[in-house]
């Protein structure tokens, strides 16, 4: 565990703490908020195998209501979470949907969801018949 002096000093938005990878942060953020792998996999209702999957960078697709349940159970910014640079204007934003229900977060990730396989295939050239 990290040598922390208190869990509401947390250092996410420090340079030294952009640029590694997902896995890396997820771990940091667990680590930082004082849980093993087994009580965050608890808090956020998957297996322990899943975190662990998630710290060693073995998760291709790491849904996105997972991500917003490990901020929620460290206290991690989602920006620094699931980005790989600083954060976007609108992080303030999304740091506020990530306090949202679950069940409004799934909504609204459904609706992003629908919206984005409705842009793709309106971009997919169709055959001429």
């Amino acid at each position: 565990m990290l040598d922390m002096p208190s869990a509401s000093i947390l250092p996410f938005a420090q340079p030294s703490f952009w640029g590694v990878t997902l896995g890396e942060r997820i771990a940091a953020a667990r680590e930082m908020a004082g849980l093993s792998r087994p009580e965050l996999a608890k808090a956020i209702g998957v297996t322990r195998s899943a975190v662990a999957q998630w710290e060693q960078d073995q998760t291709k697709n790491l849904k996105l209501e997972h991500l917003f349940a490990v901020c929620r159970a460290t206290g991690a910014d989602i920006y620094w979470l699931g980005a790989d640079s600083q954060p976007p204007p609108h992080a303030k934003s999304l740091a506020k949907f990530a306090r949202l229900p679950d069940s409004l977060q799934s909504s609204i990730v459904d609706q992003i969801e629908t919206l984005s396989q409705f842009a793709a295939a309106k971009s997919t050239p169709r055959k001429a018949g």
